[in-house]
């Protein structure tokens, strides 16, 4: 976490912002100051924790995120909750070689399922500002072949499967044990148990058989689930002005649902 964000005075004056409505405005300063954020700007911000830290409900959450994602001041993935500010580096240079090490390798671990993994990787070569440092990376140990071999047999057991078919694989087995990190997760950022499961029989709904996602894949389902939690995939809760979760219409909705 850091104890602090650098903002530059041009932040006020630029032609992107300028145009924006305040809300906009607000949420773009908080990502540059945000506790979640990096010297990289790519970071995580489940839409979860920004709703606790701004005490906006999630709707005005994400209009601000697309009016910002609309004018090119950031990517936002809304599966993963990850955000990159575009321009971090320009306005947030690192001040030395060790700095710009670093930046890589925050680069280096946003991971692969992110929507704009592939943007963010050939911008960052691209435009020269991380092509050193990730150059200047310790070069990874040698695998040996035993080793690939291994790996690959690792990967092998975890292929991408539907829902349907992770659940019938589990053999008896909890799909959401009670010690699942969700579960802590979720009573550190202070939502409800009873919302948990909620969005748990939303996940069986959406992605079950007779669902409309039921052709999904993952490879970790358990962690989809974690990541519907954080994100509020199913929008079922939101955060008064006191910090407290409330169920919006929609969780009230599913709640009277599955009584």
């Amino acid at each position: 976490m850091r104890d602090y964000g650098k903002v530059h005075t041009s932040f006020w004056s630029s032609d992107t912002l300028r145009g924006l409505d305040d809300d906009a405005k607000m949420l773009a300063l908080y990502l540059m100051t945000c506790p979640h954020g990096n010297m990289a700007g790519v970071f995580r911000v489940p839409l979860a924790y920004a709703v606790d830290d701004m005490r906006w409900d999630s709707e005005r959450l994400r209009n601000g995120f697309k009016n910002l994602s609309d004018a090119g001041w950031l990517y936002r993935c809304d599966r993963t909750g990850w955000v990159w500010v575009v321009k971090w580096l320009k306005w947030n240079r690192p001040d030395n070689p060790n700095q710009w090490k670093s930046v890589a390798k925050l680069v280096a671990q946003v991971p692969d399922s992110v929507a704009f993994h592939s943007l963010l990787i050939k911008t960052a070569v691209e435009d020269g500002t991380v092509s050193e440092p990730l150059g200047n990376l310790p070069a990874p140990a040698p695998v040996s072949v035993p080793a690939q071999k291994q790996a690959k047999k690792r990967k092998a057991k975890s292929p991408e499967v539907t829902f349907a078919q992770w659940t019938e694989s589990l053999d008896g087995a909890d799909a959401i044990p009670p010690d699942d990190p969700v579960f802590t997760t979720a009573a550190k950022a202070g939502i409800p148990r009873e919302f948990v499961a909620l969005a748990w029989e939303w996940m069986q709904n959406t992605y079950g058989p007779d669902g409309p996602r039921k052709a999904k894949v993952y490879t970790d389902w358990r962690q989809a689930f974690r990541n519907a939690v954080e994100g509020n995939w199913p929008e079922y809760w939101a955060v008064n002005r006191q910090g407290e979760f409330y169920l919006t219409t929609k969780g009230v909705t599913a709640q009277r649902a599955a009584a």
